[in-house]
């Protein structure tokens, strides 16, 4: 009987053997694939970064567009406001320009009536000579026709 156990025994120890192997064919899968699984995860680490990195600059460009937006938006309140500025100044001016064509047409009259009156002045002073001119003839003919009066009566 000694040797039928010894050979059960034996049985029993290539079984366990086996069964070693089989664990330990396992266990080195299970290793492969937890290996292959740090690998990927590890992969995945990397994509997350990335990904953080890119909603990073992300933030930073739309952050960038929106200061653009505003900095344009100033600057075209800035040209509204200098082009009212510049209506309202080409409105003055064309005032202005109405006030002087006014205050011109004004002084072309005044001139016009001072020519006129200066005329009249010179057509006054020359019937005024004519007159003087009358007066010292006449009052020479006056001496004249006393002298001779003076004489007749004589």
């Amino acid at each position: 009987g000694t040797v039928d156990q010894l050979r059960e025994e034996n049985m029993d120890l290539f079984e366990l053997q086996e069964a070693s192997y089989e664990t330990q064919s396992k266990l080195l899968q299970g290793e492969t694939v937890a290996a292959a699984l740090r690998e990927q995860n590890a992969r995945l680490l990397e994509k997350e970064a990335m990904y953080a990195e890119t909603q990073s600059k992300l933030q930073e460009a739309e952050s960038a567009v929106a200061q653009l937006n505003a900095d344009l938006l100033g600057m075209q309140e800035t040209y509204l406001g200098t082009r009212i500025r510049n209506e309202r100044t080409e409105e003055r001016e064309a005032e202005e320009r109405a006030d002087l064509q006014g205050a011109l047409s004004d002084l072309r009259t005044t001139a016009e009536q001072r020519l006129e009156h200066m005329q009249q002045i010179q057509s006054l002073e020359q019937t005024l000579q004519a007159e003087r001119e009358k007066c010292v003839a006449a009052t020479h003919s006056h001496a004249i026709l006393a002298a001779r009066l003076a004489e007749t009566e004589a």
